[in-house]
């Protein structure tokens, strides 16, 4: 059997057929599904031992032993060769096996005999797809993706049409096919995988070939600083977004992340004054950009200048009031100089903003205690250890 490890094509869809199909008692119901022979051949003198054959390949089938099932469904293909429906449920038994060339051979004779099977045609094609023949499984995919021939296959179906897209470099074909099969089955954990691995794949593709293209661009630096910077190589993602800046010092936004780097990433190394700078220099070009103006705020108080941090606090918040970190900083300052009662309404609104985050609440048992509430003080401080320890 071929390796199925192929750069990120999914591999068998191992029983995907509905569990019950596997049982001697729903021999019926697979016949039906698969438009196959009625629910047993009938009884008679003629075709008592075909009868023998049949049941005791339905109880391998039950049992898991598909290579005696197998050996049972190609006697009585034998025994009756036009009979289309052996010949599918022949193919159905290697296709669960894994026997995917197998498989193909008895669902094509099915076909042979009696054309526009539709469940046969899916599986066909499912297996063509497995077997690398993209070219001959995508047609049949995609008509059978828009039209299932029965809802339990769309997921299968679906899985193998991204695979074959992949197979045939149709990226963008691959990536329509997982959102549509995300937005059918949104909590499937194998459709989530395959799409996060498809997307990461096709990413470092796009990004590949605007390398490519364009080397020396502001977006080919742009990506590779990002890209620096989430394999946490940060000295060499700052070289990056210089480069950028190098091309168009104007562009907003590029000194916050030096400075986010620098501030958080490969300091204490380099001095917080550095960072500093990049903010600065951030809200000169956008002084909307709320985040430098938090970032620059935090720096000073850290540095020891009240006053001006508050005076950022207070800019990061006029132009971004739900943002509940420069509240916070804004609290820590007000609490520093005894000033508790306009604390408070600060880390309320933070704790509003954000629920989870347990230091509004130590602070505001601060505040209330030194307004000479000990009441909310101590439920304050409840509220904070609760967070803390994750209750």
């Amino acid at each position: 059997m071929r390796n199925r490890s192929q750069a990120g094509l999914p591999g068998r869809r191992a029983g995907c057929f509905p569990s019950g199909f596997r049982g001697i008692a729903a021999a019926t119901a697979l016949a039906a599904f698969l438009g196959l022979f009625p629910a047993a051949p009938p009884a008679t003198a003629q075709t008592m031992s075909a009868q023998e054959v049949y049941e005791a390949a339905e109880k391998a089938i039950a049992e898991g032993r598909l290579a005696d099932a197998a050996r049972g469904y190609e006697l009585l293909a034998e025994h009756s060769p036009n009979l289309p429906e052996l010949h599918a449920k022949l193919g159905w038994i290697h296709y669960q096996a894994g026997s995917f060339e197998d498989a193909s051979g008895a669902l094509s004779r099915a076909l042979e005999i009696r054309p526009g099977m539709p469940t046969a045609e899916a599986l066909l094609a499912i297996c063509q797809s497995e077997l690398g023949q993209f070219d001959k499984s995508v047609g049949v995919l995609e008509e059978k993706f828009r039209n299932p021939p029965d809802p339990s296959l769309a997921r299968m179906i679906g899985l193998e049409l991204q695979r074959s897209y992949l197979g045939l470099k149709r990226y963008h074909d691959a990536a329509a096919t997982a959102l549509e099969l995300s937005r059918r089955f949104p909590d499937d954990p194998e459709i989530l995988y395959y799409t996060g691995r498809l997307y990461g794949d096709y990413s470092f593709l796009t990004m590949q070939r605007l390398k490519d293209l364009t080397e020396d661009s502001v977006w080919a630096r742009l990506a590779a600083a990002e890209a620096y910077e989430t394999r946490e190589k940060y000295e060499l993602a700052v070289i990056e977004y210089r480069r950028v800046l190098d091309i168009e010092p104007g562009r907003a936004g590029i000194r916050f992340r030096i400075g986010r780097i620098l501030r958080y990433d490969i300091q204490p190394r380099r001095p917080l004054e550095e960072a500093i700078r990049e903010f600065r220099a951030e809200l000169e070009l956008d002084p909307t950009n709320a985040s430098a103006a938090y970032e620059l705020g935090e720096a000073l108080r850290v540095m020891g200048d009240a006053e001006e941090a508050g005076a950022y606090f207070e800019q990061a918040i006029e132009h971004y009031p739900d943002y509940d970190e420069p509240r916070i900083g804004l609290a820590r300052l007000l609490l520093r100089s005894n000033r508790p009662s306009e604390a408070i309404p600060h880390l309320e609104r933070a704790t509003a903003l954000n629920p989870g985050n347990e230091v509004p609440h130590y602070l505001m048992s601060q505040a209330y205690r030194e307004l000479g509430d000990e009441r909310r003080a101590q439920e304050e401080l409840q509220r904070f250890q609760r967070l803390r320890s994750g209750e």
